[in-house]
Formats: structure tokens, sequence, C-alpha cells
């Protein structure tokens, strides 16, 4: 199971930083995707839209903005690499392949202790 704290850090590992609306935004998703990694993302951008107010398209946005920075970042591209790639794809790809990244790591975390 992800937490708020694993996400958080990757994201930052990454270059993004936290007071982008963004960084908020895949947070809440990538932890609702990790409690229902069936769910559509549609219902994952409104139920973080309904949390913070604004509309889908602009939850949309702002993960597409904080992942734009990221790619942007000088000093981490390793780290982007890692989770979400260079290659400019939906938020859904990036965000199923960070997830997907962070579960693999929690689960070899989990077996090496």
């Amino acid at each position: 199971m992800l937490g708020h704290v694993i996400i958080e850090n990757a994201l930052m590992k990454m270059g993004i930083q936290a007071g982008i609306q963004g960084f908020d935004y895949i947070v809440d998703i990538l932890l609702l995707l990790d409690a229902n990694p069936r769910e559509k993302w549609m219902n994952l951008y409104e139920k973080t839209a309904n949390k913070y107010g604004p509309t889908c398209i602009r939850v949309e946005r702002g993960i597409r903005y904080a992942f734009e920075c990221a790619r942007k970042a000088d000093a981490c591209k390793k780290e982007v690499d890692h989770y979400i790639g260079f290659n400019y794809s939906s938020n859904s790809k990036s965000l199923s392949k960070m997830y997907l990244m962070l579960k693999r790591e929690a689960e070899d975390e989990k077996s090496n202790a």
C-alpha cells in the first residue's frame, strides 16, 4: 500500500515543487489508484476535483504542468526517467508508470525487510 510520504518523496526527487497545485493532485490520484487500481481515469479526476474545488480539466492541466516541470528540470533526469519517462505521453500513462514503479519499490522494500 502506498502512502503520502512515499509519493511525495518521489515527486520531490523528480524536482516537482510541493507548492505546485499538480503536486497534490498527483498524490491524491495515486492514492485513489492504489485503493482501486481499476478505477477509470475520469472518476479519479472527478474525485480529486471535488476534493480541491476546481474542474476536472484544471486537475488534468495541473498534473500535466507538474510533469512538464519535472521533465524540464536538469538535475533530476534519472528520477524522471525512472518514474514517468521523457516521452510526452498522456497523464494517464505517466501516472500509471509512476504508480507501477512506486508499487514495485514498495514491494521490493517489503521483501528485503
